[in-house]
């Protein structure tokens, strides 16, 4: 299966035969995953609060930013089962911004890995502890050394 990031936005537009076979609180039958299962060669949709995937027949896994107002809508339909939005309107669906985007983060995160070897930034100081339950708990260092300031007085 090929992931990518969209780089155009899309248009969904709701209508009636969308309402009616909707579910509450399922991201993949709910009122714009099933209008984005209307767009040619999609097969399946997962409609989020942040992201939109949709996934082609050839197995293609393109996302896209999920808007504001589609956010709010699914969350008013989860709760209510009332649908706000005028039928028939095109929500765009936006492009995801480089900044936001899955290879960004990835990359981001493996920069600040090197600088840390090199030196460049400061690690992370975490104390790693053994809980009764044998699983280990993070806890930050200020917190261990505002504990002892407190034992002392």
């Amino acid at each position: 299966m090929k992931q990518t990031e969209s780089k155009k936005p899309i248009e969904l537009t709701v209508r009636q035969k969308h309402l009616e076979g909707a579910t509450q609180k399922d991201c993949t039958n709910c009122v714009f995953a099933r209008a984005a299962c209307d767009l040619p060669g999609v097969a399946m949709a997962r409609v989020n609060s942040t992201r939109t995937e949709l996934i082609y027949g050839d197995g293609e896994v393109v996302s896209y930013s999920t808007p504001e107002v589609a956010k709010r809508a699914i969350e008013h339909w989860d709760k209510t089962n009332v649908w706000d939005l005028p039928l028939n309107t095109p929500i765009s669906f936006g492009a995801i911004p480089p900044s936001k985007r899955k290879s960004a983060i990835r990359k981001r995160a493996k920069t600040i890995r090197t600088e840390i070897k090199q030196g460049l930034r400061p690690a992370p100081r975490t104390d790693y502890e053994l809980t009764g339950r044998n699983t280990p708990s993070i806890r930050q260092t200020f917190a261990r050394a505002k504990r002892r300031d407190l034992a002392s007085v």
